[in-house]
């Protein structure tokens, strides 16, 4: 899946420095991930209540607002095709663009900084050139 990232880190390094170098791209790879997990957590956690109250406005109970925050197995969520379920959709498609707002306010500053690097080149070498051997 990261096949371009880790050319692209590796082309940089001589050959003995490319085990430490893809497992740089690994190790900030999954801490980016791990960021974004807590961050989407904190989104979700904080706003999907407030979005639930204001989709379901009169039908809401603070029953079935903690039934549908806490489990998504609960037996208070409503049938699909009615009118809570579709509510409960709104509120969480609202949740979801947060999501989409800051996962664009983190990457959006980046193309600049992308824009500016230099191009690197991978070179051919033949296997004649290096004996025979890869």
């Amino acid at each position: 899946v990261q096949t371009g990232g880790y050319v692209a880190a590796v082309v940089n390094v001589p050959h003995s420095k490319t085990a430490q170098m893809a497992s740089l791209v690994v190790m900030i790879g999954t801490l980016g991930g791990a960021i974004g997990t807590a961050i989407s957590g904190a989104i979700y956690t904080n706003t999907f209540r407030e979005e639930l109250a204001k989709a379901l406005g009169d039908n809401s109970t603070p029953e079935l607002i903690d039934a549908l925050f806490n489990s998504i197995t609960s037996t208070l969520i409503p049938a699909w095709g009615t009118v809570e379920r579709t509510a409960i959709n709104t509120a969480f498609d609202k949740v979801t663009s947060y999501f989409f707002i800051a996962a664009m306010a983190i990457i959006v500053p980046c193309f600049p900084i992308i824009w500016y690097l230099p191009n690197q080149t991978l070179k051919y070498v033949s296997l004649r050139y290096m004996g025979g051997r890869c």
